[in-house]
């Protein structure tokens, strides 16, 4: 399974191998610096549950069925665009979102209360996404397909934090570092 984020702002694609892909409450470890600076943000990407390559966008629909809320963390060492090879970069959420679901976002820095990074009221249409993506690339079942959501936060890497999304349906996403 890959992960490719389409930024539909400037069209940017960025694939992540399926190394840096894990699952909801597994930590997120940086294993470089332990005072490095980590820069998070939150993403929405359509689970592909069929074969497809050169998808038109009005045809993107039938290729999915659910959206996931995914957590894309690079040092701000890093380059930007190799960062995203890096083992466990991409936390994707287990729980499907609906995409007119209002989110509550919830994020516990070591020992201080609970802040929040925002709320996400709807999610992007991703069939835009999914076409330019399977113009480069065969899209395989469980691969997924990311775009931005407006939502970004900063971490010390050696900061134990928790961000939590939760929906109508319960807890959609946990994102841990250690």
């Amino acid at each position: 399974m890959k992960v490719i984020v389409v930024d539909p702002a400037d069209g940017a694609m960025l694939c992540a191998p399926d190394s840096a892909v894990i699952a909801s409450g597994t930590p997120f470890f940086c294993p470089d610096d332990p005072d490095a600076v980590l820069h998070c943000r939150l993403l929405a990407g359509a689970v592909i549950e069929r074969l497809g390559k050169n998808i038109q966008p009005r045809f993107a629909g039938r290729y999915y069925s659910r959206m996931v809320l995914l957590v894309q963390t690079r040092a701000a060492c890093d380059d930007p665009f190799a960062a995203i090879l890096r083992d466990g970069s991409i936390t994707a959420g287990r729980e499907p979102v609906g995409t007119d679901c209002e989110i509550a976002l919830g994020l516990t820095i070591g020992t201080a209360p609970a802040v929040s990074p925002g709320t996400v009221t709807g999610l992007p249409d991703p069939a835009e996404a999914i076409a330019r993506a399977s113009h480069y690339a065969t899209l395989r079942t469980g691969d997924i397909i990311a775009v931005p959501l407006p939502v970004t936060f900063d971490i010390k890497a050696a900061t134990r934090a928790d961000l939590t999304a939760t929906g109508p349906a319960g807890q959609l996403l946990h994102y841990k570092v250690r």
